[in-house]
């Protein structure tokens, strides 16, 4: 972004600035990027926090659906926050929903990042416009968006469980938690108990971390009989279960 894009902001970066941080926002060229869904860290307002240490961050206006920089003071503040604007549109890239386009040439099979399911869906694309939220394989869609630990991800639909255990070898609770892809790099596919869309999903697995929410096969997978009550979004993009039905 060059210099003659910015605003004036008004005020200095320093302690002796006399416009409050949250007012220290600059206007910068159109991102062709926008949320979709519920409410989610994207949705957050940008918060400068409560330090005086200031440095550029990004953040992701859905007012006006780009990433925006502003001024971040070092501390607390919240989740919609982001090092680069690239990290910032990665994150807004893999909300998008799945867009075909145009068929300018002969459909082919695209790969887009599922924000429902927290998995790479197929799709056909037309073959001109469409949007960021597609990838030429599976793995390519899973190494932008499946590995981002940003919450914006990630469902916003909070869970209360009734669940039926028919492998005793299971915990009644492993089938509701999120779908994790560990911490290592040696991706495998793995099936995951999917508690939004009450079925079994794929995921890609890294190799070790994790949770107990994983199976080598759907038919291991089945294990898990979940009924579910969509509840009020008591959390971010974290599913837990209502202790009263313990």
């Amino acid at each position: 972004m060059n210099e003659d894009e910015w605003v004036n902001f008004g005020c200095c970066v320093s302690s002796q600035g006399s416009a409050e941080p949250d007012e220290w926002v600059a206007d910068e060229p159109e991102q062709r990027l926008q949320t979709q869904g519920g409410e989610n860290v994207c949705s957050l307002r940008h918060e400068a926090g409560s330090c005086r240490n200031y440095t550029l961050m990004w953040f992701f206006n859905s007012s006006r659906r780009r990433c925006s920089p502003f001024w971040y003071s070092g501390c607390g503040g919240n989740e919609n926050r982001f090092k680069t604007q690239r990290e910032c549109e990665t994150v807004s890239q893999c909300q998008l929903d799945a867009d075909a386009g145009l068929q300018c040439e002969d459909y082919v099979q695209a790969w887009f990042y599922d924000k429902h399911i927290a998995a790479c869906t197929p799709f056909w694309y037309g073959g001109c416009g469409g949007n960021a939220n597609r990838f030429n394989t599976e793995h390519e869609c899973f190494q932008t968006c499946g590995t981002n630990s940003k919450s914006c991800l990630q469902p916003t639909t909070s869970l209360s469980v009734s669940l039926v255990k028919v492998n005793e070898t299971l915990n009644h609770y492993d089938c509701v938690l999120v779908q994790d892809p560990g911490t290592c790099q040696n991706y495998t596919m793995m099936w995951f108990f999917d508690t939004e869309q009450n079925e079994c999903s794929r995921f890609w697995y890294g190799g070790c971390g994790g949770n107990e929410n994983r199976f080598k096969t759907q038919e291991d997978n089945r294990s898990c009989v979940l009924t579910s009550v969509k509840t009020k979004s008591v959390d971010n993009c974290l599913i837990k279960e209502d202790k009263r039905h313990k």
